[in-house]
């Protein structure tokens, strides 16, 4: 497939090497090649504190890997079938959630996991989210249950069932008894875990929102959904005091199948954004006035690896141990395997590639 990048920035020179700019000049912090994490499809990333991420995918792995290095520090096992969804909890737990119906919390350190919760899904568990203790544990499936789970003992504390919540995602909203939840029945929910009841629905997706997340300050979300032919492969801004969509980013040709917010300092709402899409392209957005800035939203950058690597499956922000507080960094997961790290500088519109897997 071609590059779809599309936006004038781009164009300019800040898409990579198929967009037409130069290839990134990387730091000595983020410099050479990724070591290859994955023998099959990555599904999922997040950070993991300075300088880590975490990944699970199609071969059943959970790696826990130095970015800025370049080390794979971790390489667990133990599902028996893939993982779709990777966490990370502040208190250095790492979490996965696999097809063989289980979840299972990790320890660096040790080779095996630190609990296995099994017996309450009845599907594949396709979302995880942990608090920052790593204490509370939210699971959802395509069997319609979303399920909390008590870290220390392993079991169930509460659980939920709705009709049509097919799970596509979980996010722990920060410093709250609450997790943001995604559906196959076009809802975003918000669950109170103290009670395992809604407190919140968001509606307007005409496609099934794949992902989504919340705001560092916990009074926006994020979400994205899936799509073809430029056709419902929307990014959405929600206000959740309002319980309303603040805009709308459009741009993917096909599914925009992860989103994350890009975190500004003192901003209760964030300015920008990054979604990746099946048309294998990472779109930068300015959320403009609807983040307190100027004009609509925007697509201010774009960028594509070398090469055909199948749909992109994932994308994260990531926590530099030092650097430029102006700048931003993230990972990408894509089908064939590969990881690779960004950096996006909103001064200049400009997204590059730091360094991937080969």
């Amino acid at each position: 497939m071609g590059n779809l990048c599309s936006s004038a920035r781009a164009r300019e020179g800040g898409a990579g090497p198929e967009g037409g700019g130069a290839a990134a000049e990387a730091p000595a912090a983020a410099a050479g090649p990724l070591p290859r994490l994955h023998a099959e499809a990555v599904f999922d990333v997040c950070a993991a504190g300075p300088g880590r991420a975490v990944s699970g995918g199609e071969d059943g792995a959970v790696c826990l890997w130095d970015w800025e290095a370049g080390e794979t520090l971790e390489a667990w096992r133990g599902h028996t079938r893939p993982v779709t969804k990777v966490a990370y909890a502040a208190a250095g737990l790492a979490f996965s959630a696999s097809r063989d119906k289980t979840v299972r919390s990790w320890r660096p350190g040790a080779a095996g996991p630190a609990r296995v919760f099994e017996g309450e899904h009845e599907m594949a568990v396709s979302a995880v989210a942990a608090d920052a203790a790593g204490a509370a544990v939210v699971s959802g499936s395509r069997d319609n249950r979303v399920v909390l789970w008590d870290h220390e003992t392993g079991k169930r504390a509460k659980f939920a069932t709705v009709s049509r919540n097919l799970v596509t995602h979980l996010a722990w909203v920060p410093g709250e008894a609450a997790v943001l939840q995604a559906s196959e029945d076009l809802t975003l929910r918000v669950w109170d875990t103290r009670t395992m009841k809604v407190a919140q629905t968001f509606r307007g997706h005409n496609n099934i929102p794949l992902h989504c997340t919340v705001a560092a300050a916990g009074g926006h979300l994020l979400s994205c959904s899936n799509g073809f032919d430029g056709r419902g492969c929307e990014v959405r801004l929600w206000e959740r005091r309002g319980e309303r969509q603040l805009a709308q980013m459009d741009g993917h040709r096909m599914s925009a199948n992860q989103c994350a917010f890009l975190e500004a300092p003192a901003a209760p709402c964030p300015p920008a954004s990054v979604s990746c899409s099946a048309d294998q392209t990472v779109r930068f957005w300015d959320h403009g006035a609807a983040a307190g800035g100027a004009g609509p939203p925007a697509e201010v950058a774009c960028l594509s690896l070398p090469g055909d690597r199948g749909p992109y499956t994932a994308v994260a922000a990531l926590e530099p141990t030092a650097g430029d507080p102006a700048e931003h960094w993230g990972c990408l997961g894509t089908f064939d395997g590969a990881v690779a790290v960004w950096r996006f500088d909103p001064r200049e519109g400009r997204a590059e590639v730091a360094r991937a897997s080969e």
